[in-house]
């Protein structure tokens, strides 16, 4: 399956200024939902944003361990914490600026990821691999670029891709294992699936050099087998530490285990969100997790232990987004499948589509033309599903309940008001409106700014 920038294998061909049209229409995407963002967007928190408000001390605006370790619902999210301490430095916590900080770490990630396939299996042209990038640029996403909180799922997501494109690396230097020992670290502090794909990780890695520990000559062995105790000392310390203090959310429903039914319906409806179904099915929940896990069970079956560490590297990233998947079901499955397909999960499951296309190449690498004929209509079946997700006018309709919220904010802060604003908050927001006024926080001046060309 040789690219045909190279050998005009029959199976890819296609013209020279062709093999640019998919690499164009995701940047035309990417800035687009960048433009509808700059459109639409409200300086005002949103829903689960105004938690950074809390926590007492000066937070947003001052930092420590005791705030970064604080659990947010299931999760721990220090990194993100971090950076809106950051842009609270700079400005304040700008919501909008917080968006495109949100939007730049999305295209840092789909880069990374659209770079970590090509890795894999580099005789898959890049054309192709741009062609299904561009489903991941859908609105169908927008939850993710219009909420700021969903920066920690792109952090989780970076961080994991990182962590498993240095774990396994074919060189096996001490540099990149550090490199991926603080990327995992990062992962598992980002959002609870962090924890998750993480000891996935971990045990596949305790696997891999297992086989390779094994194998080595005498001399080798010693260097092996401390790789081995860096990777698990380091991943060990940061369980632990996340561990410490957790208490299971008290609204959160009983877990929902792996030999229920229900969990299952839960678990293929929200891996088919990742190929463009939002409607609940289990017939094709079933279809989209089968293409899924296909080729890496018969990928694992052909090669046995002779699995090669490209290999190594798709199969882990698939399984620990399949992971974090499994584990949102057994949370979140008691709430009902019809929340298996809440936007926020989107962005969790779409990079499956991209890692299935790299699993299908790797499987069917000596078989040009039937991976040729797979891939195509793999994405013919995306473009149909997808076919109705291109609505970028869903920005608009949310900005309107945000508009709303902004105008309820600025009563509270006028005396006009209460602190009720149902369109941004589920919750009274008297203790979080007042933490930023106290911090004239960015909402805050907004809000002084409006009064003021008011009055006038």
């Amino acid at each position: 399956m040789a690219d045909t920038e190279h050998t005009g294998d029959r199976a890819w061909r296609t013209k020279g200024w062709l093999r640019n049209v998919p690499l164009l229409v995701c940047l035309a995407l990417y800035f687009f939902n960048a433009y509808a963002i700059y459109k639409h967007s409200v300086n005002v928190p949103f829903w689960d944003d105004w938690a950074m408000f809390g926590g007492g001390a000066n937070h947003p605006a001052s930092l420590d361990l005791s705030w970064l370790h604080a659990q947010h619902n299931e999760h721990r999210i220090a990194t993100y914490k971090f950076l809106v301490w950051l842009q609270f430095k700079i400005n304040g916590w700008n919501y909008t600026g917080s968006l495109f900080l949100s939007l730049a770490i999305f295209g840092l990630l789909l880069g990374y990821l659209v770079r970590l396939v090509h890795k894999i299996i580099p005789d898959l042209p890049l054309w192709v691999v741009f062609s299904f990038t561009i489903f991941l640029l859908s609105p169908i996403n927008w939850f993710s670029h219009f909420t700021a909180m969903q920066l920690a799922f792109h952090l989780y997501l970076l961080f994991f891709f990182i962590a498993c494109d240095c774990l396994f690396d074919d060189r096996q230097r001490y540099r990149e294992l550090l490199i991926a020992g603080v990327a995992m670290v990062l992962c598992i502090y980002s959002t609870a699936g962090g924890v998750v794909t993480s000891l996935v990780m971990v045990g596949a890695f305790s696997i891999f050099k297992g086989v390779r520990i094994h194998r080595a000559a005498r001399e080798d062995r010693t260097r092996e087998f401390f790789q081995w105790l860096l990777i698990l000392g380091i991943a060990g310390a940061a369980f632990a530490s996340w561990i410490i203090g957790y208490v299971k959310p008290w609204h959160h429903p009983a877990l929902v285990y792996p030999y229920t039914l229900q969990f299952w319906i839960y678990l293929v409806n929200l891996i088919s969100i990742g190929f463009g179904f939002m409607s609940v099915s289990f017939g094709l929940g079933v279809l989209c997790f089968l293409i899924v896990i296909i080729p890496i069970c018969a990928e694992i079956w052909k090669q046995r232990h002779n699995l090669s560490r490209l290999s190594w590297k798709a199969k882990v990233l698939t399984l620990g987004l399949l992971a974090n998947a499994a584990s949102t079901s057994m949370g979140r499955a008691g709430f009902g499948v019809g929340q298996a397909k809440s936007d926020r999960y989107v962005e969790l499951v779409l990079p499956l589509l991209l890692i299935s296309v790299c699993n299908w190449a790797l499987l069917l690498r000596h078989q040009r033309r039937v991976c040729a004929a797979v891939l195509w209509v793999l994405w013919i079946c995306c473009a149909v599903s997808f076919a109705r997700k291109w609505d970028f006018g869903v920005y608009k309709t949310v900005s309107a309940g945000r508009l709303e919220g902004r105008q309820c904010v600025n009563a509270y802060y006028r005396g006009t008001g209460d602190d009720l604003c149902p369109t941004i908050s589920p919750f009274p927001l008297a203790a979080y409106l007042e933490q930023a006024k106290r911090l004239n926080a960015s909402v805050y001046r907004e809000a002084k700014i409006a009064d003021s060309d008011q009055s006038k």
